[in-house]
């Protein structure tokens, strides 16, 4: 009798533990399948952010229609699942019976990409592409790589560029991108078919897949044939050299001040002319502990600007878990309410851009996404 009880205390612990393990339907699953297949990743649900929520739609397309489908309409019950892997949102929907699968939107709620220098360096494929050429130097048989991950690119006038579902000529046919199409590059490059292969995503017609950016050509004028070119902002310029910054003693996080401004120990809280109205309030030691590659520049009080490139996110609170509310477009000025906390590995400030409250991260592994706005 005593066994008896003991296995049935056994049982009841056990059952929150396996209904922890199955908190999510089955919908969710088949969402990062698909997105797994697309990317040729290997991915698990404990490997990054990600979030459902169970609708009623007005018709079969579950909010999503795509192009050249017919709908049945009436309220049709199905699955929002949203993913955050490669630094975008892929936004999907599920049905009840799991038998459609529709990815939405790849560049719903973008997260800011670090941005590389210009002009880019000669990269290496990031996975092993089957029957890939690639070499130390890349792709010796393909024209040196010029687009740049987070940024854009536009297809060559001429003729349209073939989109596939991996790199090479082999994988199978997804559609093609209109000359003069512009579109956005997540990934790449990688070496297959004697071609560089780019990951990018057109919002205009929701097309995602591998493109090639071009391919040698003795017959050119110059040997290679580019199909695909860079869209480099006005803005966007290499880095300031590390000798051509003024040095700043990083053990007690001196923040660079006007020369009117006068730093009092240990609060970092500058007394300023009489003119001005607001006091900026600089991040204490503590702060920059939480990403050491990017410590805090900005100020409480003072304003602050989106780096070239693309948007920056604002969230309800601070970190990549929390919701969604909009984001500040590459350029935008916002001011800086408070801040900063730690959250994702990252430094977080709230701001208001335009009416707009919440908090947006300040970079990452070195790249900063915002920089203060003088």
């Amino acid at each position: 009798m005593r066994r008896i009880l003991l296995g049935i205390l056994f049982i009841c612990l056990l059952l929150p533990a396996l209904a922890a393990a199955q908190d999510f339907p089955p919908q969710v699953q088949k969402a990062l399948d698909d997105l797994n297949q697309r990317l040729g990743l290997e991915l698990t649900l404990k490997d990054f952010n990600w979030r459902y929520s169970k609708n009623v739609y007005p018709n079969s397309s579950l909010g999503c229609p795509q192009p050249g489908i017919a709908y049945t309409q009436g309220n049709t019950p199905g699955y929002q699942v949203q993913l955050d892997v490669h630094g975008l949102t892929w936004d999907y929907r599920v049905s009840n019976d799991l038998s459609r699968v529709t990815l939405c939107s790849p560049l719903a709620t973008p997260t800011p990409t670090p941005l590389p220098t210009f002009p880019p360096p000669i990269f290496q494929p990031n996975v092993a592409v089957p029957g890939s050429t690639a070499t130390p130097t890349f792709c010796p048989n393909a024209p040196a790589p010029r687009l740049i991950n987070g940024l854009m690119a536009q297809v060559q006038p001429g003729v349209p560029n073939i989109v596939r579902q991996a790199p090479g000529e082999s994988s199978g046919l997804l559609g093609q991108l209109p000359a003069n199409e512009v579109v956005y590059v997540l990934d790449g490059p990688r070496c297959a078919s004697d071609m560089a292969w780019w990951y990018v995503a057109d919002t205009r017609s929701r097309l995602v897949g591998w493109t090639a950016e071009g391919i040698a050509n003795p017959q050119a004028q110059t040997s290679n044939e580019y199909w695909l070119s860079p869209i480099i902002p006005p803005d966007y310029a290499t880095p300031t050299p590390a000798s051509a910054l003024p040095e700043l003693p990083l053990s007690t996080n001196t923040p660079n001040v006007p020369p009117t401004a006068t730093i009092i120990l240990p609060t970092f809280t500058p007394s300023l002319t009489p003119t001005a109205t607001l006091a900026p309030v600089f991040p204490t030691v503590a702060a920059a502990v939480c990403n050491a590659s990017v410590p805090p520049r900005l100020i409480i009080n003072g304003h602050g600007r989106v780096t070239p490139g693309i948007p920056n996110n604002i969230r309800e609170g601070a970190g990549t878990s929390t919701k969604y509310v909009g984001e500040i477009p590459p350029g935008g000025v916002f001011t800086i309410l408070e801040g900063p906390t730690c959250a994702s590995g990252m430094s977080w400030w709230k701001v208001n851009y335009n009416g707009l409250t919440g908090w947006t991260p300040e970079g990452q592994a070195g790249d900063y996404w915002v920089e203060p706005a003088i």
